[in-house]
């Protein structure tokens, strides 16, 4: 199934881009499709993932615009959009 996953604010400038579309299995995960996405990307992995590929918790998740109490244990339906957003500092 296809999904979409936009990344905002340090996630998006991690990524170097502001979205990006995976295929993805049905049944699996919002943590499992967040894990595809940072293969390779070592700087977002480390901003969106514990050592043992769980979502942190400080990053809002979302699922077409819906927050996500657990998106570690989430679902994915199809044609979704995922929202990623690490916290925001600045000064």
């Amino acid at each position: 199934m296809k999904i979409k996953i936009e990344f905002l604010a340090q996630a998006k400038l991690a990524a170097g881009r502001s979205s990006l579309s995976l295929d993805m299995a049905e049944g699996c995960t919002v943590a499992a499709a967040i894990h595809a996405a940072t293969v390779g990307n070592g700087a977002l992995q480390e901003l969106l993932l514990t050592e043992d590929g769980k979502i942190h918790p400080w990053v809002l998740v979302a699922m077409d615009l819906q927050s996500l109490a657990d998106p570690n244990h989430q679902v994915l339906n199809a044609d979704v959009t995922l929202r990623l957003m690490p916290p925001i500092s600045g000064g």
